[in-house]
């Protein structure tokens, strides 16, 4: 067993009489070492030597073509580009890829055409600052939506899931994120000022706060509702609750407590 200033060498997992340790194969290209009270015995391994071991070993990295030489440039590339996709790891990017080579030509260029299209078409709402192909999107150039209540929402996608609820026929206001200290996002970079300006001087009557029930979303939804103190409108928050088939024995705490203030007459 030796010894390096107090430090012996990580023992491996084969068959050795206890206290006997052995120093990592050098084709591992590692030279780790581990505390003497952590005697590796037969069949185990230090939790220390495994985390260590770790960090030589990644679980991922970029596809490149140096890391598929067998595959073709072009095909090498469309795999990058789909591993920067969210949720997509290499091995769904290998399949996506594979898939759309797969395609007829007509699908492929609809695909690629389609992608075009939304980067050079998109644009801001005028009015309500969600995404859309037009100066005014469907929902603000529709007469028949009440132009007196505006619902604020963090992201296009809350506009889609309110929609397909049915349950609101006013028109909206997208923030595009909420308010986040730790990852740099302040009001400037929301869509705030857009919102009070298009408040002023409107017809608007109530302002549904919307915002997603996190430590951001509140933070945002209380300084909207500070920034308009003491203005002539109505605000109001999304009610915070039980979900409809949820059970109380698996709800947490703050759900229960704002479920319980938000109790009503039946």
């Amino acid at each position: 067993m030796a010894e390096y200033g107090g430090w012996v060498t990580l023992g491996d997992s084969s068959p050795k009489p206890p206290g006997k340790n052995r120093q990592l194969p050098e084709s591992l290209g590692v030279n780790q070492f581990t505390s003497p009270s952590l005697n590796c015995y037969p069949g185990k391994t230090s939790l220390l030597a495994l985390q260590s071991f770790s960090t030589l070993l990644p679980l991922s990295s970029p596809m490149t073509s140096e890391r598929m030489p067998s595959a073709a440039p072009s095909l090498a590339r469309l795999i990058q580009e789909l591993t920067k996709l969210p949720g997509v790891g290499p091995k769904s990017a290998q399949r996506l890829a594979y898939h759309i080579i797969r395609l007829p030509n007509e699908e492929a260029f609809d695909l690629a055409d389609a992608i075009n299209a939304v980067k050079h078409n998109i644009m801001f709402c005028e009015e309500c600052q969600n995404l859309t192909d037009s100066n005014l999107c469907a929902i603000c150039a529709n007469p028949q939506r009440d132009r007196e209540q505006i619902c604020v929402v963090e992201d296009p996608l809350d506009v889609l899931a309110m929609e397909r609820a049915n349950c609101y026929l006013g028109l909206y206001h997208v923030l595009h994120g909420a308010v986040s200290p730790l990852n740099g996002i302040t009001p400037a970079h929301l869509k705030l000022k857009e919102l009070f300006a298009r408040l002023s001087g409107s017809q608007v009557s109530e302002l549904v706060i919307a915002t997603n029930p996190t430590l951001d979303g509140e933070a945002t939804a209380m300084l909207i509702t500070r920034q308009l103190e003491g203005a002539p409108l109505k605000i109001t928050h999304l009610a915070r609750g039980l979900p409809v088939g949820g059970s109380l024995e698996y709800s947490d705490e703050i759900t229960l407590s704002r479920a319980f203030a938000g109790r009503r007459e039946m």
